[in-house]
C-alpha cells in the first residue's frame, strides 16, 4: 500500500512537472540577416542595407537572372528568418524587362513604389517566392511613418 501511494505520487509529478525555461534573448537585425544572401551590387544599383528589411512595410526585390521584381507588403512589418523572407501579408511577382523602370524605383520614392507594379507592362502578377538567394538584388524598402514608435 505504501509503495503503491509513492507510485500514484510519482506519477502525479511527471504529469504536472513543467520544467522553467528562460526565454530566448531578443535578436538584433544584424544578428536576424545574417545568413540572407543577396547581390550587394549589380551594375550601377546598389542594394541597400538588409537590416533595414526588418520592419519594413513594403520591399522590392529584382532577381538578376530571372528578370523578377517581386513586391513584398506586411501591415505589421516584414521579419527575416534564414533566407526566407517572413510575416508578409502580400506577395506578388511581375517580369520586368525594362531596366528604365526599374531606374524609376530606384531612385523614386514612397509615392512612386506603392502603384508600381501596376505600371509595368505585359506581364501578368502571379504568386512571389519568398526565398531571396545571391542573385536577387534588393531595391527599395518603405517604413511607415510611425513605424518606429509603433513597431
Amino acid at each position: 500500500k505504501w509503495l503503491e501511494s509513492i507510485e500514484k505520487d510519482i506519477d502525479k509529478y511527471v504529469d504536472e512537472y513543467k520544467p522553467v525555461r528562460k526565454p530566448p534573448k531578443p535578436k538584433t537585425p544584424k544578428q536576424l540577416v545574417s545568413k540572407l544572401p543577396y547581390l550587394k551590387q549589380w551594375g550601377k544599383y546598389k542594394s541597400i542595407d538588409p537590416e533595414a528589411i526588418i520592419r519594413a512595410k513594403l520591399l522590392y526585390t529584382y532577381n538578376t537572372s530571372t528578370q523578377k521584381l517581386t513586391k513584398f507588403e506586411s501591415y505589421g512589418g516584414l521579419k527575416v528568418r534564414g533566407s526566407n523572407i517572413i510575416d508578409f501579408d502580400t506577395c506578388v511577382e511581375k517580369t520586368l524587362t525594362d531596366e528604365k523602370l526599374l531606374d524609376r524605383i530606384y531612385k523614386g520614392g514612397n509615392i512612386i513604389a506603392k502603384g508600381f507594379m501596376d505600371e509595368i507592362p505585359r506581364s501578368k502578377e502571379k504568386q512571389g517566392n519568398n526565398r531571396i538567394s545571391s542573385f536577387y538584388y534588393i531595391v527599395l524598402q518603405i517604413f511607415e511613418k510611425d513605424c518606429f514608435t509603433h513597431c
